[in-house]
């Protein structure tokens, strides 16, 4: 009886998230890489707050008015802000974990010298909420993605979302888990998109998307 051949060893569930938007965006002339950045960015955002609704709101440890601070514009648009939302997506304190510092923590391994002016994005998407501009990203007219960024998370969260919770990932990591993703993609595709523009794109993507209304995001 001959043994039995090895089985293939998973994939981590960050690199799963990056083989899932690659098959889906790839058309006859490739990837777009602005628009796969702009994918991540967007699902790594709206990731931490979905996060902090499934694992701490949902299981009873916090309350939804605790965590989050709910935004009504004057057009009725929803959004969400607050400390608990922030430490996930933008902390750079010692030892913790965020978006941001998996970010730059990539982009520093690919070799630039320049980062993203992170506290200008904040403040904008904070000025121009429930307005036009709150969607627009702040990026030169060659390097816009083919998707905006809520359009991406319409399209791609639902099944990303699936992908991570069949990996039986805590739903606290699920914004890290895809901006381990993007981390991949920015060290690879180096030679392709300069790491500081790859960076800019997804933090002009996830901060937007990690206020966006579930209700929003959902509706068909």
């Amino acid at each position: 009886m001959t043994d039995p051949a090895p089985s293939e060893p998973e994939l981590p569930a960050s690199d799963r998230v990056l083989q899932f938007l690659m098959e889906k965006l790839m058309d006859d002339r490739g990837i777009h890489i602005e628009t796969i950045f702009s994918a991540l960015g967007a699902l790594a955002g709206f990731g931490c707050q979905m996060g902090i609704r499934e694992g701490l709101i949902k299981t009873g440890k916090v309350t939804e008015s605790d965590a989050l601070v709910e935004v009504v514009t004057t057009n009725d648009e929803v959004f969400y802000f607050g400390e608990f939302l922030n430490e996930p997506l933008l902390s750079v304190a010692p030892g913790r974990v965020s978006v941001l510092s998996l970010i730059l923590a990539a982009t520093e391994a690919a070799g630039a010298k320049m980062f993203p002016d992170i506290e200008t994005i904040v403040l904008k998407k904070a000025d121009t909420c429930g307005t036009p501009e709150f969607y627009e990203m702040n990026l030169p007219k060659d390097h816009q993605p083919h998707m905006a960024p809520l359009e991406a998370l319409r399209r791609f969260w639902p099944e990303c979302r699936a992908l991570l919770e069949a990996a039986n990932t805590d739903p606290i990591h699920w914004g890290w888990i895809i901006a381990q993703a993007a981390q991949t993609l920015i060290i690879q595709g180096k030679a392709v998109l300069e790491p500081e523009m790859a960076a800019k794109i997804v933090m002009e993507a996830a901060i937007p998307m990690s206020k966006m209304s579930p209700a929003a995001v959902m509706r068909t």
